[in-house]
């Protein structure tokens, strides 16, 4: 089972990943949000749509401006579009789970139901790993992410490795990122 979240720039690793364990044998998954059902299919794997659904986000043009807000973006994505929808989001991939008679979980950070679903089931052989793919996960002292709320951090690159591993633990000093600094800038 596959399980992601995002844009097609979140999917498509997730499809390259199904095809690969497609040729060696494997069985996968997809399991997405219903706007991604036609990518999966079209690919010829298997879809289950998983919450929030396109209809959850309103209009379109509107979600997306508020998604994309550099300040106020993450808080709407994850509280009034993830959390809001967990309890569904849980729903969906405990069943698809299950009707898949799946062993290995393998979810993008923001499908937050893929740990509750996992624990649940771990005592029928359900394992589970939690996939980063993004810059903005993977923080790197030797290829530092530019953010949107600060587009100036460009022109800290030329800096190098050293000033970035320091900075870099002051963001982690202050609570900005999460995990040890040390597991982030390598």
């Amino acid at each position: 089972m596959l399980a992601t979240f995002g844009s097609l720039g979140d999917l498509h690793p997730y499809l390259a990943l199904a095809q690969a364990l497609r040729e060696r044998g494997h069985h996968p998954l997809v399991a997405a949000t219903d706007v991604h059902r036609a990518a999966v299919e079209a690919e010829g794997l298997p879809f289950a749509a998983l919450r929030p659904d396109a209809a959850a986000f309103g209009d379109e043009r509107t979600a997306m401006e508020r998604a994309l807000d550099p300040v106020a973006g993450p808080e709407f994505l994850v509280r009034e579009v993830l959390m809001a929808h967990l309890r569904g989001a849980y729903d969906d991939l405990d069943a698809a789970c299950a009707g898949a008679g799946a062993d290995l979980l393998v979810s993008h950070p923001f499908t937050f139901a893929a740990p509750l679903v996992a624990e649940r089931r771990h005592g029928e052989g359900l394992v589970w790993a939690s996939v980063a793919i993004t810059p903005s996960v993977l923080l790197s002292a030797h290829d530092p992410a530019v953010i949107a709320p600060a587009p100036w951090l460009r022109h800290l690159r030329p800096l190098g490795p050293a000033f970035h591993r320091l900075l870099l633990k002051a963001m982690r000093s202050i609570g900005f990122c999460g995990g040890s600094a040390e597991d982030h800038v390598g």
